[in-house]
């Protein structure tokens, strides 16, 4: 197995179901990476149904940023949304 298969395989149960696209990348045996995709609305969809509107509404604000200004919050969204306490919630 792959580098990248064991990750698909470890985070596409908990990815998937929040509105990612299953991971898919590389079958690189050393240097493998995974993109793990989800859509604009989707996202935002996400963010609301795990009680996160303020995230969800600066989720929307991230359309058209620079790269290098919009990976900080985003990172920060989805910390809150896979915080422990978050993930307990969902139903």
């Amino acid at each position: 197995m792959t580098p990248a298969q064991s990750i698909t395989e470890a985070l596409d149960p908990i990815l998937a179901p929040a509105g990612f696209v299953p991971g898919h990348g590389s079958d690189d045996p050393v240097a493998g990476q995974v993109i793990f995709c989800a859509g604009h609305d989707e996202f935002a969809e996400t963010l609301r149904s795990a009680h996160l509107e303020r995230d969800a509404a600066a989720a929307g604000s991230l359309t058209g940023d620079h790269l290098g200004a919009a990976l900080p919050r985003l990172g920060d969204i989805l910390g809150r949304l896979f915080a422990p306490t978050t993930v307990c919630r969902r139903p």
